[in-house]
């Protein structure tokens, strides 16, 4: 059953859309709960497949008390691009604000894996991962005693997906001239999320037929 509220016109199902998009927006927030009490922490996830099923891989300070609450059902969400939108860009009467956005939620169980070698295979895939745009990539020396000391601080953990659930609310719902300045709109707005969602909305516009 789904646990986020998704219209039809908004669902994103491709298995290859939902991984690229939270491998581009890699810092997502864990969610867990311990009775009544949720817990909450912000992390940098690094998302893999194994067989058809996708499994992040993440870490937590020793001092975050999230760990000590055990394995069990979580949540990991992972936020895109985001834009307000004003109904005078539709240009048309009788018309109200939104607010467009993307967004991946990744339900599971997460597993809480406090050994050496589980803190190595951790920081391994985090550092390849968010070092491998860089010019000269960071290495981790594990052999190195100061290395060593930080990794007694850390606690890895395992998140297991279970389900996936991608939300691109773009205006599907909108007339496609409604949409087209909306997007003109962003474009002329400006900023990184503004022409993000302008790009995403571009995606969304049926073909223009052949010349």
């Amino acid at each position: 059953m789904s646990h986020l509220y998704i219209p039809k016109a908004f669902r994103e199902n491709d298995a290859a859309t939902l991984l690229e998009f939270v491998r581009a927006h890699g810092f997502g927030t864990l969610v867990t709960s311990r009775g009544a009490e949720l817990r909450v922490s912000h992390l940098p996830f690094v998302a893999e497949m194994e067989g058809e099923r996708m499994v992040l891989h993440a870490h937590v300070a020793r001092g975050n008390e999230h760990w000590r609450d055990g394995d069990g059902p979580a949540l990991a969400i992972f936020a895109g691009p985001h834009h307000y939108v004003s109904p005078t860009w539709y240009a048309e009467v009788g018309t109200v604000p939104t607010w467009n956005y993307v967004t991946v939620h990744a339900r599971g169980r997460v597993e809480w894996i406090d050994d050496f070698d589980a803190k190595k295979r951790v920081l391994e895939k985090t550092i390849a991962f968010y070092e491998s745009g860089a010019a000269t990539p960071w290495r981790a020396d594990f052999d190195a005693q100061y290395v060593r000391d930080e990794m007694k601080h850390i606690v890895p953990l395992r998140l297991v997906v279970e389900q996936l659930e991608g939300k691109w609310k773009l205006n599907q719902h909108h007339p496609v001239a409604r949409r087209e300045r909306t997007i003109a709109a962003l474009r002329e707005a400006g900023g990184e999320d503004a022409i993000a969602i302008a790009k995403l909305m571009e995606h969304t516009l049926p073909p223009q037929p052949a010349n």
